[in-house]
């Protein structure tokens, strides 16, 4: 799994840089050779994989345990993991291989956020405290999760302009080389940010984002926190 998971990591840095590169010498038509050829790889590589892992599930069972009720419970469950496999390497290619290279980093942390914390974290609490679904509900959470990120990022995808994303990937260039009004990919509310900006010290870009790091962890430990309360309620 983590070599697996370790290959379509490849394929998304692979993908930002060729999008990057091709941005940067405005060749649209690459741009969009790039995207098309990251999607299509990932899906039917994946798909193939899943549909390998499925018949393959009953010897790869049985490597790990001897026991029939283990295997059993593995095998009942492992059309879950396979669902989500094709969609999960989807999602990743799709915002750490192709929004990324278009600057949409916020974006991406946006909705990731809310898809795990307002929609997945909640239906694990669901199916596991109030259905006998058991680790099939886990993993059903994983599948919506994955799902919904790869719409989402299929999405913002289907809305951008290549003409307009060159544009922003040449002004974004300009501005790093300069004194920098504001750039798109690190600029905050009330600051502006650019590569001579420093890293530490008064006015740096840890000091402009230190609050909204700090924002975000405690709604996180908050949220944490609250779930973990209501599990022990129904415990």
């Amino acid at each position: 799994s983590s070599g697996i998971n370790a290959e379509y990591g490849g394929i998304s840095t692979a993908t930002t840089i060729l999008i990057g590169n091709a941005l940067a010498e405005r060749n649209k038509s690459e741009v969009r050779s790039y995207m098309i050829l990251a999607t299509v790889n990932t899906l039917a590589s994946s798909t193939l994989i899943a549909v390998c892992f499925y018949f393959l599930r009953h010897p790869l069972g049985s490597l790990f345990t001897s026991s029939l009720d283990v295997l059993d419970k593995f095998t009942s469950c492992i059309w879950v993991v396979l669902i989500q496999m094709p969609f999960d390497h989807l999602q990743t290619v799709l915002s750490r291989g192709i929004l990324i290279a278009f600057g949409r980093q916020r974006f991406i942390a946006i909705s990731l956020a809310l898809v795990c914390y307002c929609i997945a974290t909640p239906l694990i609490v669901v199916f596991v405290f109030y259905t006998d679904l058991g680790p099939t509900g886990i993993l059903l959470a994983f599948v919506v999760f994955a799902v919904l990120n790869s719409i989402s990022g299929a999405v913002k995808i289907a809305t951008l302009s290549i003409d307009k994303e060159v544009e922003r990937s040449d002004w974004r260039a300009r501005e790093s080389a300069g004194p920098g009004i504001a750039d798109d990919l690190i600029g905050s509310d009330h600051c502006s940010m650019n590569e001579k900006t420093p890293l530490f010290g008064a006015r740096s870009r840890w000091e402009m984002n230190e609050r909204k790091v700090l924002i975000l962890l405690g709604s996180e430990l908050v949220f944490l926190g609250l779930m973990t309360y209501l599990s022990m309620i129904n415990f």
